[in-house]
């Protein structure tokens, strides 16, 4: 499936969040946000390195990159990912967006 990984993260009242929270700085996209969580030490989680190696992979994949193919395992590795590593407004929209469904 492709997904466009160049998609912004909004905060709640609507405008673009900012990888650093600072108006300067970058806006934050999917592909930031994904490659974050895959790339987070997650609490009480122990990867094996094969799973670090892929997570690596797929990190360097949709950081920077507009439309990426990937598989619905990838996308489901993602969403468990960003789902511990982020709150609640982050998740909602980066799972509407690798689902593909309008907010």
């Amino acid at each position: 499936m492709k997904i466009d990984f160049g998609q912004k993260i909004k905060n709640i009242d609507g405008t673009i969040a900012k990888e650093g929270g600072k108006e300067e700085d970058k806006d934050m996209t999917l592909g930031f946000i994904c490659a974050n969580a895959l790339l987070a030490n997650i609490p009480n989680e122990n990867p094996s390195g094969l799973d670090k190696f892929k997570r690596w992979e797929l990190a360097k994949k949709v950081i920077g990159n507009e439309t990426v193919e990937v598989t619905a395992e990838d996308i489901s590795m993602m969403k468990e990912l960003v789902g511990k590593a982020f709150g609640v407004i982050v998740v909602g929209q980066t799972y509407q967006m690798l689902e593909k469904k309008e907010g």
